[in-house]
């Protein structure tokens, strides 16, 4: 399984199912979530996708929120905290 679909159930079966977010099961019925996994190596380069991906969510209406993926940036501070 790749990580958007990691991702996306992970959102159906925590978000949506838990109820953590009462409009998530919305959204996700309507299309309206969009997963996008960030060939990032480093927190720069996240950074240029990140704006992309709000410029997008402003300009696009049919989009309601974006979950924006990073599995290859930001290891190392999470890492620091887990140990």
């Amino acid at each position: 399984m790749d990580v958007i679909e990691s991702t996306r159930q992970w959102v159906e079966t925590v978000v949506v199912e838990l109820n953590l977010c009462p409009f998530a099961k919305r959204e996700l019925l309507n299309n309206r979530v969009r997963f996008i996994a960030s060939e990032a190596g480093n927190p720069e380069q996240l950074l240029i996708h990140l704006k992309a991906e709000l410029e997008r969510l402003e300009s696009d209406s049919s989009i309601e929120t974006t979950l924006l993926i990073h599995p290859y940036t930001l290891q190392a501070l999470f890492a620091n905290h887990v140990q």
